[in-house]
């Protein structure tokens, strides 16, 4: 057994012994859902509860939306043992069809949050939608993985994804495996007069040419960062800091993340 999954159910145990009055939470196939959004989307915690969908859920057991970037994420979660396997029928009708289909007939009932958004966005230029199933081992289904890929290639809008257990803790701890991509960005500025050069002998960058500072919209950041995702592309690497304190810029900062 992966050791990773005991500290999913440390951490469930954790949850369980928390918060014993959240509804189903010492289900442990239900709080793996809530696992789910707190680590890996990092939901605060008192919407959790929320944006879980959870038994007769017609194939989703938990979302998240993003409505400034109009991006929504459709969940499932497999919390099985080792000898488990997800079928490719579950994620051919399931996973793939039965909620976007009735999300896009307008029928889906047991969230009236996501039927509205998903019905507000579903023609805008920039609405994407992002199903993600999770499963707790790593029984491959090379059948799964074909439909997955069909489905995106079908569907422009829409990108699936089986996130197995050594994705899902590659995942949690951040690691993006290198590989080697040709990739296109786009960098939005306000105007012209936000690019910057930048001084590449004062920065010490031996090796870098033409530099510049670019001044983007933080929703350009986001998108890049989504499209190198999806592409499986490793833009950022990890770049650790320290706590700076809250003053100063630091603070101008943190307030305006702050202010809707």
């Amino acid at each position: 057994m992966n050791h990773f999954l005991d500290q999913i159910k440390e951490d469930i145990k954790i949850y369980q012994n928390e918060y014993p009055l959240i509804s189903n939470i010492h289900t442990d196939a239900w709080a793996f859902n809530y696992w789910v959004l707190d680590k890996l989307f990092f939901e605060d915690e008192e919407l959790i509860e929320g944006k879980i969908v959870d038994y007769h859920d017609l194939g989703i057991d938990a979302y998240e939306i993003y409505e400034e970037t109009k991006d929504v994420y459709l969940i499932q979660n497999k919390y099985y043992s080792d000898s488990t396997s997800i079928t490719a029928e579950y994620v051919k009708n399931d996973f793939l069809i039965r909620a976007i289909t009735s999300l896009e007939n307008g029928t889906y009932k047991k969230s009236d949050e996501l039927q509205s958004f998903f019905t507000k966005y579903k023609n805008h230029e920039d609405f994407a939608v992002h199903l993600q199933l999770f499963v707790t081992n790593n029984n491959r289904v090379a059948e799964a993985d074909n439909y997955i890929k069909k489905f995106n290639i079908d569907h422009p809008k829409y990108h699936a994804q089986i996130f197995y257990l050594d994705d899902i803790e590659e995942r949690y701890y951040g690691e993006v495996k290198p590989v080697k991509k040709n990739i296109t960005v786009k960098v939005e500025s306000v105007n012209k007069g936000t690019i910057l050069n930048i001084n590449s002998d004062s920065y010490k960058l031996a090796n870098v040419i033409d530099a510049r500072y670019v001044f983007t919209p933080v929703v350009s950041v986001f998108r890049m960062y989504r499209d190198a995702i999806e592409k499986g592309y490793p833009i950022f690497d990890m770049n650790i800091r320290e706590y700076l304190g809250n003053k100063g810029v630091n603070k101008n900062i943190y307030s305006t993340l702050l202010d809707k």
